[in-house]
């Protein structure tokens, strides 16, 4: 019986220390460092949301309508914008904030180079899906 609670809780240790954020939670692109361009889909969120994984709590204490609107209302108050890779549940810092607000809340593909130093996707391209 001890044995067994010892390892459930070492599993759910290690389970609870790979978040959203790690590098292993991260593709195997996103470890590499060749700098080669790549591109991502996911939709265009704020940081606080994209955080999170979700827009709920945001979207409530903001009265916002929409996931766009959250985005929108979010960024007025200082947020970033970023990618929020929805397959994957990782969000991605962007370079260029000016490309990505035409896009708020919407489900996008991002052309970029990764620098997993910075945790920053370089954007060359946004392209709505």
């Amino acid at each position: 019986m001890k044995k067994n609670l010892l390892v459930l809780l070492f599993g759910v240790c290690l389970a609870g220390s790979v978040g959203p954020n790690t590098l292993a939670a991260r593709p195997a692109w996103a470890q590499s460092s060749d700098g080669q361009p790549i591109t991502i889909t996911g939709e265009i969120w704020d940081a606080t949301c994209g955080a999170n994984g979700s827009h709920g709590k945001m979207m409530t204490k903001l009265n916002a309508k929409d996931v766009k609107d959250c985005t929108l209302k979010c960024s007025q108050n200082g947020d970033k914008f970023v990618l929020f890779d929805l397959q994957n549940r990782i969000p991605y810092q962007l370079d260029d904030q000016d490309k990505a607000k035409q896009y708020a809340g919407q489900k996008v593909k991002v052309t970029g180079k990764y620098d997993k130093a910075t945790n920053i996707l370089h954007v060359d391209l946004i392209d709505s899906q």
